[in-house]
């Protein structure tokens, strides 16, 4: 069996736990059979894409970015809302203070255990983004409780 780099090794665990999650919600919701599909049609697209026959590392890569795009443009919907609201609603701040820290650690043990310029754009592109969603917290503190007066 060909060895498995790190990166992939990282990969496979993080997969491993969104497969985990989304058994679980499926499972919580009552939906056995698509719990059961779920962790199928996963684990059969994690096979393909840790093969090194079916899936080349540029072709892993090309994938790697398309999830930092992907990241960046689930971000702008949530700034633009709170930018024209001139509100932050009802999100949550210690959820908003916890992403932005945890992506921002990313970053620091992206730069020392794993060295790849697509994972640390991403989790830089996202610290980025969260940051500006803790300051439009900020910005915003207390516009929720004007309106309701």
């Amino acid at each position: 069996m060909p060895s498995i780099s790190k990166k992939k090794k990282k990969a496979f665990f993080i997969t491993f736990q969104n497969i985990l999650i989304l058994a679980l919600i499926s499972f919580y919701s009552r939906n056995t059979l698509g719990a059961i599909a779920t962790i199928a049609s996963s684990l059969g697209s994690l096979y393909i894409l840790l093969n090194p026959v079916l899936v080349s590392d540029t072709l892993l890569d090309s994938l790697l970015w398309a999830t930092v795009f992907i990241g960046v443009a689930a971000k702008f919907p949530q700034i633009y809302s709170n930018f024209s609201l001139g509100s932050t609603g009802q999100l949550s701040f210690v959820t908003t203070i916890l992403q932005f820290v945890g992506s921002t650690a990313r970053i620091f043990t992206t730069l020392q255990e794993v060295k790849s310029l697509g994972i640390l754009a991403g989790f830089a592109l996202a610290s980025a983004l969260n940051g500006v969603i803790v300051i439009q917290l900020f910005w915003y503190r207390g516009s929720a409780e004007k309106d309701e007066k």
